[in-house]
């Protein structure tokens, strides 16, 4: 979740901390400027799906081009 927490940093200009941001809604309330893709909005929360699902403790996720995500230990 740390990478997910960066990128949105580095899309965002802005450091959030603490809060959830795991469905759409929640996402757009803190992020209301993602609103305006669509596309990049769903990529984050299928990121942010696949971490939690696939119980990433201790590995990486990131995103590679394309959307692809690539686990890193």
């Amino acid at each position: 979740m740390v990478e997910l927490a960066r990128l949105l940093r580095f899309l965002t200009g802005a450091a959030r901390g603490g809060r959830s941001a795991f469905f759409r809604e929640e996402l757009l309330t803190y992020f209301p400027e993602l609103g305006e893709n669509p596309l990049l909005v769903d990529e984050i929360l299928g990121m942010a799906e696949y971490a939690v699902e696939s119980g990433t403790t201790g590995t990486t996720v990131t995103c590679g081009g394309a959307g692809a995500l690539t686990r890193v230990r």
